[in-house]
C-alpha cells in the first residue's frame, strides 16, 4: 500500500460556513467518505481535517495506487466543491533509503 496526503481546497463562496448547498452536501457525506474510501480500497489514517480558517481540507490515506484515490474523490462528490491536490507521500526513512542511492549536485 502507498500513502498518499489529500489537500482539498475551496473557495470563501463554497466554503460550508457560507453556502448552504454545500453545508448540506458535507453535513450528509461527513461520515460516508470514510465509509466509501473502504469500498473502494482507500484506508483513512488521519482524517479527513478542516482547516480552521484556510478554507481547506487534509487527509493522509493508504491506498493501492493514485487511480484509486482519485476514484475516492469522484465517487464522494469531492472534487464538485473543492480543488483537490493528491501527494504521493513517503515516510521519512523511505525517503532517506531513496536519498543514499542520489549523488549531491551541490
Amino acid at each position: 500500500m502507498t500513502l498518499f496526503v489529500i489537500i482539498m481546497t475551496h473557495s470563501a463562496d463554497e466554503c460550508p460556513t457560507a453556502n448552504s448547498r454545500v453545508r448540506k452536501l458535507l453535513s450528509n457525506e461527513s461520515q460516508e467518505v470514510t465509509k466509501l474510501g473502504a469500498k473502494v480500497g482507500v484506508t483513512f489514517l488521519i482524517g479527513p481535517l478542516m482547516g480552521a480558517t484556510n478554507h481547506q481540507s487534509y487527509a493522509v490515506v493508504e491506498a493501492p495506487n493514485i487511480e484509486t484515490v482519485t476514484d475516492l474523490m469522484f465517487r464522494s462528490g469531492l472534487i464538485q466543491w473543492n480543488k483537490v491536490d493528491v501527494v504521493h507521500a513517503l515516510t521519512v526513512d523511505e525517503a532517506v533509503k531513496h536519498m543514499k542511492d542520489l549523488q549531491p549536485i551541490l
